[in-house]
């Protein structure tokens, strides 16, 4: 195939140098691409348009020049906030710090004052009534702070005196007066009460209506009378009315203004 190939194109090689050779007059024949003259210049450009076998490669041409730097590209937008890491082992604790010095011992406080007197505790039981004792114009005794007996004269064998206190925030006062295992013949009459305030150096808890020794009576204008042969336990409120007998200038006052620490702690009273 190859070999026929190559004889077409000699023969029309041929062909075309004699009829070129045999022409003096310029004439325009048909070729392959078209009419055209025999003498024109580009007579021969047909040939060029043959394609023939590909030629080997050339060699690479020379690298050309590095480009200029491009400019710097737009800042990306800040991204997502990673999930938060598992937290670390704890470290290993540290050795322990030296000792401190120790400091200076400072000075002894103060004494502070002493405490109020508790509230009374309950009332015990009444003794067997003793005989009647010889009238006379009234009875006298003493009686601690708290619960007790004493003889009152001719119209009771004794008396069961009970006393509470009550707390003002500063200090105990004096609130309740009991008195029970009174006769019936006790009924109507006036019964009254003595305290005796402490000498100094005691400071009185309760200033302006007593100072230091003084004494001070608290006045029941009527003991409550009964049909039966003892009178029931009656109280004595802390309202009722008390004088300075040793300062008798001084106005009157409540039995709740006596403070229960500024009294000797003894307690007398009368019916008369």
């Amino acid at each position: 195939m190859k070999k026929f190939i190559i004889t077409l194109i000699m023969l029309s090689m041929g062909s075309v140098a004699v009829a070129y050779a045999a022409e003096t007059t310029p004439a325009s024949r048909s070729f392959i691409f078209g009419d055209s003259a025999q003498s024109a210049d580009s007579l021969n450009q047909v040939l060029v348009l043959l394609t023939g076998k590909d030629g080997v490669p050339g060699p690479a041409g020379v690298a050309g020049a590095n480009g200029l730097n491009g400019l710097d590209g737009i800042q990306g937008i800040p991204g997502i906030a990673g999930a938060p890491g598992v937290a670390g082992q704890d470290g290993a604790q540290g050795p322990q710090g030296l000792q401190g010095l120790q400091g200076l011992q400072g000075p002894q406080g103060l004494q502070g004052l002493g405490g109020p007197a508790g509230p009374a505790g309950p009332a015990g039981p009444a003794g067997p009534a003793g005989a009647d004792g010889v009238g006379g114009s009234g009875g006298g005794g003493s009686l601690d702070f708290g619960n007790g007996q004493v003889t009152v004269g001719a119209c009771s064998d004794s008396a069961t005196v009970g006393l509470e206190a009550a707390y003002t925030g500063e200090d105990f006062v004096f609130e309740t007066i009991t008195v029970s295992d009174l006769k019936s013949t006790c009924g109507g009459k006036p019964m009254k009460f003595y305290f005796k305030i402490k000498s100094a150096p005691w400071t009185p808890l309760q200033s302006g209506n007593y100072s230091n020794g003084d004494l001070i009576k608290c006045t029941l204008n009527s003991i409550p009378t009964a049909g039966s042969t003892r009178i029931p336990q009656f109280s004595i409120g802390g309202t009722t009315t008390c004088v300075n007998t040793t300062q008798t200038s001084l106005p009157s006052f409540s039995l709740n203004e006596i403070s229960t620490s500024d009294y000797t702690g003894k307690i007398g009273f009368e019916i008369t």
